[in-house]
């Protein structure tokens, strides 16, 4: 992500030497390098979203699913309860079957719903795979156990003894779904990552943010080499805005000037809210600001 960033960047570096020579038409062209950058981060952070609100779906599917499957054959959750009776197992199987069904029914629309929006769905694919299959299995084990109920001497014990297996499958599905969870959970920290640095124009030159300036001269951020170790790391999804300690600071990265606001608090101090969050961090994960 960083070095699409980066990337684009060195493009507009390069548009805005074309648009003092061919006007309009590289005004044009920079526009349609901006606009491609933010649809791709725009692209991939949905993408994001929709897997992880689509792995929570799963995990809630799966505690309901082995909620209900541990009160199959008990009054009680657990085997410390006591054993239902014949029509009672029958109505728990009905049940369970539903809850089954529920979920399979649940999978599909949001599978078709995040078809129909184009997200990335190949990381997905082996883990609805699988709770598919497990779901299956769990139906023929179902289709089973009402068979052998029907049984005028059915032992309702042993019965409970076949489920164990099932029982097994169904935990390793849950770590693998909490598997996934993780993973998700960390790309969507990486991707959310923003960095931020303040300081006069002196330091930031000095220490290698910006280039140039001088008299008469617009300095520029060294996009191609900032000095990283310098950068406060955030969570662009919570960072709202900070204090600064200077009158009238500007802000040199690109963030689009209708995502935030600069508000003076005090003779030598304001503050900078950000706005529109996806707008602002749109273009750079990078906030430079230049205090004076």
């Amino acid at each position: 992500m960083k070095k699409k960033v980066f990337s684009c960047f060195i493009v507009l570096t390069t548009l805005m030497v074309v648009v003092s020579c061919n006007g309009g038409a590289g005004v044009d062209e920079l526009k349609r390098q901006v606009d491609s950058l933010e649809n791709l981060n725009a692209r991939n952070q949905s993408d994001l979203d929709n897997m992880s609100s689509f792995v929570a779906v799963l995990s809630e599917g799966l505690d309901t699913i082995a909620k209900q499957e541990g009160t199959l054959f008990y009054t009680n959750q657990g085997p410390e309860g006591t054993i239902v009776d014949r029509e009672q197992l029958k109505k728990n199987l009905e049940s369970f079957a539903n809850t089954l069904a529920e979920q399979r029914e649940k999978i599909r629309r949001m599978t078709d719903s995040l078809n129909a929006k184009g997200a990335n769905m190949k990381k997905l694919e082996t883990l609805i795979t699988y709770l598919n299959k497990q779901i299956d299995e769990k139906d023929q084990m179902i289709t089973r156990l009402q068979e052998e109920l029907k049984q005028k001497n059915a032992n309702i014990a042993q019965l409970s003894g076949k489920l164990s297996a099932l029982s097994q499958n169904n935990n390793s599905l849950s770590q693998k779904v909490q598997e996934q969870e993780q993973q998700l959970s960390k790309q969507s920290a990486r991707i959310n990552k923003g960095y931020v640095v303040m300081g006069s124009g002196k330091v930031l030159k000095e220490s290698g943010v910006i280039t140039g300036g001088g008299f008469m001269k617009k300095s520029s951020v060294n996009y191609n080499d900032l000095p990283r170790e310098l950068f406060t790391q955030v969570d662009t999804r919570t960072f709202g805005g900070m204090q600064i300690p200077a009158a009238r600071p500007k802000v040199l990265s690109a963030m689009p000037s209708s995502s935030y606001e600069i508000v003076k608090t005090g003779k030598d101090a304001s503050e900078i809210h950000i706005t529109d969050p996806e707008a602002f961090w749109s273009n750079t994960k990078y906030l430079i600001i230049q205090t004076k």
